[in-house]
């Protein structure tokens, strides 16, 4: 049985357990294995946008922020109404030195977003990009 049948086995307590064990293993820096979780359960159901999510923040802990980026990416492309997925996309680009396209997603999440913190946090980010940009003059 290939790896795609067994998958199509699991039922919602399975699911259940595995995004927890592997939401357990990120926090207990295990991203190896909190990775192989998700991606266990995205063969299963390639258009969650919460598992997408969920490995996009392990590439972002472990700095892979270009594969974090495009994870996010998938996430917000997938419907997800978790609007932070913008949020560290901006922080993606910004660790990948892509300043400008950064600074539109912080703009972009300011607008839509109601988390005063990660609003907070963007107006920083914003800030440093800005002194970024006159040191280049």
């Amino acid at each position: 049985m290939s790896i795609i049948e067994q998958s199509n086995l699991l039922d919602d307590n399975e699911k259940s357990y595995l995004f927890n064990l592997g939401t357990t293993r990120m926090l207990l820096g295990d991203f190896k294995n909190a990775m192989a979780c998700y991606q266990y359960l995205l063969v299963n159901e390639p258009n969650n946008a919460l598992y997408t999510k969920s490995l996009a923040s392990c590439f972002q802990q472990m700095t892979k922020f270009d594969l974090a980026y495009l994870y996010y990416q998938l996430s917000l492309a997938l419907n997800n109404p978790d609007i932070k997925c913008m949020f560290y996309s901006a922080v993606c680009l910004f660790n990948l030195a892509n300043y400008t396209k950064a600074a539109q997603l912080f703009l972009d999440f300011i607008q839509l977003s109601d988390n005063d913190e990660l609003k907070l946090r963007s107006q920083v980010y914003l800030e440093q990009i800005s002194l970024k940009n006159q040191d280049d003059e």
